[in-house]
């Protein structure tokens, strides 16, 4: 679960990347995904919940058969196929993103400082430190920040949307689970059901809050430390802008929907008998 919600932040500081035509080509939109560092996301992060998922299932199953654990284990797969999330999240970019935009966005991602940042973000994915250690290890590189550049990344977390993505990633994986789980038991699951579900989990927000705060603020001192303030400043006006703040809103929307659906799909294939717990 902790590799899920470091995820979830990396994922959004590459995510700008994505905004194209009220109904772009298809390629336009795969371009965008590729310049940004959105594809090296979509191409890790599954097998990255795929092995979270494995993890916790491991822990808390060991009476299980071999048999029945196969089982849950190509239900993870299944529901977190690389190839399924990329090609949902293109769908939704290519149908809800306006030309202007792409263009803008274009034009940032082949630009030298662009290309640069996206290559920092995406160097990032493969660290597989705790965030108790990522924290520790950038405490003096965040508490000797100047106050101007705290400020600075402090609007690029924002602009970006990071934290709000790790609580959907928490918020979202966890309802879809349950409300998956209920319609392969035939139990209630309409609408009045899942707005119980969000309300029961959505008291949790504000503790992921402040945490995902802390170490997304660590990560950004640590991924941008190479960039100058006015490189910074250039980055986070970018992110401020209409295209950058359209393509967060969308971002987010896409890759929420994704990871909820997928997380309904494997609460629907997980061999569960009634009653039994997720």
């Amino acid at each position: 679960m902790r590799s899920m919600l470091h995820l979830g932040l990396a994922a959004m500081l590459c995510l700008r990347a994505t905004l194209a035509t009220a109904e772009i080509a298809s390629e336009t939109a795969i371009l965008l995904i590729d310049l940004s560092g959105m594809a090296h996301v979509l191409e890790y992060l599954p097998g990255q919940v795929q092995a979270g998922f494995r993890k916790g299932f491991a822990a808390g199953g060991g009476e299980l058969p071999a048999a029945h654990r196969a089982q849950i284990e190509a239900a993870v797969d299944s529901a977190y196929s690389a190839p399924r999330m990329r090609a949902s999240v293109l769908e939704r970019l290519t149908r809800e993103l306006q030309p202007d935009q792409a263009r803008d966005l274009l034009r940032w991602y082949r630009s030298d400082l662009g290309a640069e940042i996206s290559r920092l973000e995406t160097a990032g994915l493969d660290d597989e430190r705790t965030n108790e250690r990522i924290i520790a290890d950038n405490a003096a590189r965040v508490a000797a920040l100047p106050p101007a550049r705290r400020t600075l990344l402090e609007r690029a977390i924002n602009a970006s949307r990071a934290v709000q993505m790790a609580e959907d990633v928490v918020i979202n994986t966890t309802i879809g689970l349950e409300y998956g789980a209920r319609l392969a038991r035939g139990q209630a699951a309409d609408a009045a059901v899942l707005d119980e579900l969000r309300g029961r989990i959505e008291v949790s927000r504000p503790a992921l809050s402040d945490a995902f705060g802390e170490l997304s603020l660590a990560m950004s001192a640590d991924t941008y430390r190479s960039l100058s303030d006015e490189q910074l400043a250039s980055y986070v006006e970018f992110l401020e802008s209409p295209a950058g703040r359209r393509f967060h809103e969308i971002g987010v929307a896409a890759f929420d929907g994704t990871l909820f659906d997928a997380a309904r799909l494997l609460g629907r294939l997980l061999p569960l008998g009634d009653g039994r717990p997720i």
